[in-house]
């Protein structure tokens, strides 16, 4: 894209997609389809209900100039307000507002929280919750972010500015009251490529809800299961544990095309044009073989050799495969070894003598996620092997090989989206 402002118009409120859908979309298609195909809706947990607390407030004080006070929620306003412009310097109908965006044909619909137009660089604000500071969006990470880099072509074209400025304000639900804010200044190359591959999901997922069909013929991400405190549809998703081992191994991103290739090819028999589309998969490099029976950890995070072929893997995708040509009745519930960021489900944290926090639990290092990723990954794999299978040399590797392949997976994919 050369010019964003030659691809996007500014429009009243209009709805096609948003920010919050392509970005579950592109986590798991499943996940995005059991609420957009069969109509489930998820349920909002304690930390929406505060998140939405604190935004009533903040938008009262930038509105009306009342001062937040009294709940746990206003204590949390109070510390978001510092990072924030004056209530006399703020337009009431850029508090809360609502705005659309068409790019390429693909209608998003977006509510922006706090619109600075006149500021230099103009600014766009938005209030967030978390339970920990550290799974707030990193500044560099802000031109890789559906949501910021939407917000910022909007801005851009609306103002003609070349730059834009993004402020996430997080303020902090669990301990003491306690908010930072988080700033990045985007320009037109830095946020072209994204927005891009936004519109190319967005189109995807408009293929899919044309198909019709159920969400349970849309491909997933088994490495989402858990993101965010977990998904709410797993009961309805009744994935084995060998399933989402081989799954996490394996490129979701390939199953999609195929996916997206059979609604193309079906639309054009329909009488209309099947477009070929492109889907980028990321680039997955595969880790080495391990050679003893306990998977050691990795001596470092980075990008590690090509594995040889692994027998065992492909002998348990084949019992992946025919287990799924029978109904499943049991659902295995099976709990991460590392536990991701859960805003939307998480409590206050119990407190000590004068309502201070109790002492957070030292963070987990990355090896330690991966000895946690490999030790689930082996026992799920023994549990899964015949009697025959493994007293036989070559089963012995492959279960240590397979767990170190399911831990490197696993270990990558939580790094591209929370770094450590």
């Amino acid at each position: 894209m050369s010019d964003i402002r030659e691809k996007v118009t500014c429009l009243p409120l209009v709805y096609e997609s948003s920010p919050s859908q392509v970005s579950e979309y592109e986590l798991c298609p499943r996940k995005w389809a059991f609420q957009q195909l069969d109509g489930l809706r998820k349920p909002k947990g304690k930390g929406a209900l505060f998140g939405i607390g604190v935004h009533d407030h903040l938008e009262k004080w930038l509105k009306k100039r009342l001062p937040p006070s009294g709940s746990k929620e206003a204590k949390v306003a109070q510390m978001i307000l510092p990072h924030l412009p004056p209530p006399h310097l703020v337009d009431p109908s850029h508090v809360e507002m609502d705005v659309g965006i068409e790019l390429d044909g693909v209608k998003f619909a977006m509510a922006l929280d706090l619109w600075m137009p006149d500021l230099s660089p103009p600014t766009v604000y938005d209030h967030k919750s978390t339970s920990s500071f550290d799974w707030a969006l990193k500044p560099e990470l802000m031109a890789e972010d559906v949501q910021a880099t939407l917000y910022a072509a909007w801005a851009m074209v609306k103002t003609g500015s070349s730059e834009v400025a993004v402020q996430w304000t997080y303020g902090l639900t669990k301990g003491a009251p306690d908010a930072r804010a988080v700033r990045a200044l985007l320009r037109r190359e830095d946020v072209s490529s994204r927005v891009e591959q936004t519109v190319q999901s967005a189109k995807e997922m408009k293929l899919i809800l044309d198909g019709g069909g159920s969400a349970l013929e849309v491909p997933y991400d088994a490495t989402a299961c858990g993101a965010y405190g977990g998904c709410p549809f797993v009961e309805k998703c009744n994935l084995t544990m060998q399933e989402r081992i081989v799954a996490v191994m394996t490129q979701r991103s390939t199953s999609t095309e195929e996916y997206l290739a059979q609604l193309r090819n079906r639309k054009g028999k329909n009488g209309a044009p099947a477009t070929p589309g492109q889907v980028n998969p990321p680039a997955v490099t595969a880790p080495p073989a391990q050679q003893q029976a306990a998977p050691p950890p990795p001596a470092q995070t980075g990008t590690v050799a090509a594995a040889p072929a692994n027998k065992l893997a492909a002998r348990l995708a084949a019992k992946s495969a025919a287990a799924a040509a029978t109904p499943q009745v049991v659902v295995e519930t099976v709990a991460e070894p590392v536990a991701e960021p859960a805003p939307a489900d998480t409590e206050e944290a119990p407190k000590r003598g004068r309502g201070r926090p109790a002492a957070e639990q030292k963070p987990a290092t990355p090896a330690d996620m991966w000895s946690a990723y490999a030790s689930t990954a082996q026992a799920a794999i023994i549990d899964k092997l015949e009697l025959q299978e493994l007293v036989e040399p070559e089963s012995l590797e492959g279960v240590a090989q397979t767990a170190g392949q399911c831990a490197d997976a696993m270990l990558k994919e939580y790094l591209s989206r929370f770094g450590g």
